[in-house]
């Protein structure tokens, strides 16, 4: 369920970029048809302002006509008036007015040629921009297409780690439940097997008595094994004597300044067994008390390291071996989180307990991985204070195993 419910956040968040990347496409679109719409305006101005020459060039025609046409008037009252010279004033006169209906001509030519150069200009300038308007519609497409598919890659890749991740976890949550249930049955046997060997002892009598055979003991012993994988009901039974036997203790807890590593070593098995009863009675959500056996574990285990003497580490051992006493280990304390987690997918801190275990057991791909999505909780959860302390302890978990790596390397 928590995987759907982030792969439809993630599609949403891919909705979101693809309407973004839509508007922006569309928002180029509105500002390249306004500057086209502009270059259009700017054209006809130019058209306008050629068109006004033109005409301004006719008018100009026209009076220089009017006042030929003065001339003429004037000469042909000069030929009337004196008719001396008459062929060469008119040769003079039908010269000019050739010269100047040549100067017509070549006036006219060169204003056409502007103004049709002009409009050329023009009609390419508006091509080119309608060009380059494609080209980049064109490369706008194709990074929304390489955009889409490299989000489209990324999520499969995204989906594809999520279900190996998940597959693994499973794994060896399966896996830790196996070896706890195999050590759990493996204590009970022991257990049972001493409790009637230690009866036994005690209804001897003090004269020496002959040993039955080994081969004998074996199959009583074979024999109770099975007895008690018929009668599963019994491991509570001896799970509540254990603690009886651990409340009889001489070195119990009682109110002292300070506590003694028998007495803790029963308390944690006390307070494993307490955990574990709570677990098999529980009707509801039982992902609160999967932490807390988590941290019951855990705190189990760092003391054990805690006991820097050989001798004394071995006494504990021994004592928690005689007297049937529960110890926690890193690995049945990440098998807790990791149940936990099937509740509840989205608690970062529980991520985070995992990591620094996996850090303890110089597990750091595994370390680096909960550590990393926790980071990502919180950041989803915009809790600022905790992504800075986690991406602190990322970092610092990437520069002890990268030269861990490096040494093995060189």
């Amino acid at each position: 369920m928590g995987l759907q419910l982030e792969t439809i956040a993630i599609q949403k968040e891919l909705l979101g970029i693809l309407e973004k990347s839509k508007n922006d496409f569309l928002e180029s679109k509105e500002e390249m048809q306004r500057e086209l719409e502009k270059m259009r305006v700017e054209a006809q101005a130019m058209t306008k302002e050629i068109k006004q020459v033109l005409d301004d060039q006719k008018e100009i025609w026209k009076q220089e006509t009017a006042a030929l046409k003065d001339s003429l008037v004037e000469a042909r009252a000069e030929m009337d008036s004196a008719k001396v010279d008459s062929d060469a004033v008119l040769q003079s006169s039908r010269s000019a007015f050739k010269v100047f209906q040549q100067e017509k001509i070549v006036t006219m030519a060169d204003s056409q040629a502007k103004s049709n150069a002009a409009m050329l200009e023009a009609s390419n300038t508006f091509e080119i921009s309608q060009q380059d308007y494609k080209q980049d519609s064109k490369i706008i497409a194709q990074n929304l297409k390489a955009g889409i598919k490299e989000t489209r890659d990324s999520m499969k890749r995204m989906q594809k780690g999520q279900k190996r991740d998940s597959k693994n976890s499973r794994r060896d949550v399966l896996a830790a439940l196996n070896k706890a249930k195999n050590k759990r049955l493996a204590e009970l046997k022991r257990g049972s097997v001493r409790k009637k060997l230690s009866k036994k002892k005690a209804l001897r009598p003090k004269r020496k008595r002959i040993q039955k055979p080994k081969p004998e003991v074996v199959d009583r012993k074979t024999i109770k094994i099975k007895e008690i994988e018929k009668k599963p009901k019994q491991e509570k039974a001896v799970e509540d004597e254990a603690e009886l036997v651990v409340a009889s203790l001489p070195d119990a807890p009682v109110k002292s300044s300070e506590e003694s590593p028998q007495a803790k070593l029963s308390r944690f098995s006390k307070n494993i067994s307490s955990l574990k009863n709570n677990l098999k009675n529980t009707n509801g959500n039982p992902e609160a008390l999967l932490a807390k056996l988590g941290d019951a574990y855990l705190e189990a285990q760092r003391f054990m390291n805690s006991q820097t003497d050989t001798e004394e580490r071995q006494n504990l051992l021994d004592l928690s071996d005689n007297r049937d006493l529960l110890l926690g280990s890193y690995e049945q304390a990440a098998w807790a989180y990791k149940l936990a987690l099937t509740f509840n997918r989205k608690n970062a801190e529980t991520h985070l307990k995992i990591g620094k275990i996996y850090d303890e057991m110089e597990d750091g791909r595994n370390a680096l991985m909960y550590t990393k999505l926790a980071h990502q909780i919180f950041k989803r959860n915009h809790n600022s204070r905790q992504m800075e302390a986690t991406q602190s302890f990322i970092d610092l978990l990437t520069t002890k195993y990268e030269n861990k790596s490096g040494k093995k390397g060189a």
